[in-house]
């Protein structure tokens, strides 16, 4: 009870006095190993529990789009140069359903930039077939996530997916025996769904033989692992040190917008002492902190930005301290995830609220 009051309450604070508002970011340093998040937006069909900006499919919006996407990549290796990137993520959507644009936003990259990280993308189970994994294997796209939520038919049929555990797990084969590196996706809390359903997921993900398993609520945004990233497309956001920006959610405003530079819908610059805070946070929920890579990148140590912070931690048992590290306890996975999902409700939610209404919206704050 102490937990779900607290944890919620000690995130809004960490978040007072935040300000949305139209920017223009200025990129004065090298930004070498940056990563990119590209958004593909369109689906065979939207789902009521998808948290992300979708749109449905058509072949008359993607070709306009595409070529949109590749004017915003442009406007990047104008203002930063041909640096070297980092990895490579395209989310939706339903990337898969578009997997050819996938290709040519892909080659498209490596022209402007040089890319040394790896190139992965979202799918769904109903596309993965032989002819398109060749294609897109050649074309460097080496890691498969797939949102594929449940192996239990009935919990499928009530999310309205149009495949079942069988196809989901033929899918996983023909990925595995190809040699991607494959991670999917499980929800849980969904209407109707009991622990032994959860737990009977689980065990059938953990028998197939996936390289990474994630699981997670239907309302909370599920968390991008990544500290640092350039975000192109219809609602991407882009993330480096304090600056946090969100592109418009609009298509039609999207497409005409890259024309005269970056469709930058509101962002804002986070304080450095916040910056460090959502970081140590982040590394929280990943279970825990290098002591030696925060100082190393922030160029102090925890104990001079985040003392008091820390100490309260240490007083709810959230952390345990190491010489070198700090972790993340049993008890504490739980604040982290309450912490965590409270974030994703008041940041992401805030500006997604704004953005879903307006184009270009005005200023806000938290």
């Amino acid at each position: 009870m102490i937990a779900e009051m607290v944890a919620p309450m000690m995130t809004k604070r960490g978040l007072e006095g935040t300000r949305f508002s139209r920017i223009e970011p200025e990129f004065n340093t090298s930004l070498d190993g940056i990563g990119w998040y590209i958004h593909m937006p369109f689906c065979r069909r939207l789902c009521t529990y998808c948290s992300f900006r979708s749109l449905a499919y058509s072949p008359v919006k993607i070709r306009p789009y595409t070529e949109a996407l590749k004017k915003e990549i442009l406007t990047y290796r104008n203002k930063l140069g041909r640096i070297k990137c980092g990895d490579v993520y395209f989310g939706g959507g339903t990337p898969s359903l578009t997997w050819r644009e996938v290709i040519e936003v892909a080659d498209y990259l490596r022209e402007e930039f040089e890319i040394k990280g790896e190139m992965g993308m979202e799918a769904n189970p109903e596309d993965i077939k032989e002819e398109i994994c060749t294609p897109l294997k050649q074309a460097g796209i080496t890691k498969i996530s797939m949102g594929m939520q449940s192996f239990d038919t009935k919990t499928l049929e009530r999310m309205q997916r149009h495949y079942d555990a069988r196809q989901v797990l033929t899918a996983i084969e023909l990925l595995l025996n190809m040699g991607f590196t494959v991670s999917i996706d499980l929800l849980y809390g969904l209407p109707g769904q009991h622990v032994s359903g959860l737990l009977h997921d689980l065990k059938i993900a953990a028998g197939a033989g996936v390289h990474h398993i994630s699981a997670y609520p239907p309302d909370a945004f599920p968390v991008y692992q990544v500290d640092e990233n350039i975000g192109a497309g219809l609602s991407a956001y882009t993330k480096i040190g304090g600056l946090f920006y969100v592109n418009t959610f609009f298509l039609r405003e999207y497409i005409k917008h890259v024309e005269e530079g970056l469709p930058i819908a509101t962002g804002m610059t986070m304080p450095p002492k916040r910056v460090m805070r959502r970081w140590f946070m982040m590394g929280l929920y990943r279970s825990g902190v290098e002591k030696v890579e925060f100082e190393k990148r922030f160029g102090v140590t925890l104990e001079q930005v985040l003392g008091k912070f820390l100490f309260m931690l240490r007083l709810l048992n959230i952390i345990r301290e190491h010489p070198d590290r700090i972790q993340v306890t049993r008890k504490g996975m739980y604040w982290a995830s309450l912490m965590t999902k409270a974030s994703m409700i008041n940041f992401p939610g805030r500006y997604y609220q704004e953005c879903l209404h307006h184009p270009w919206p005005s200023d806000f704050e938290m």
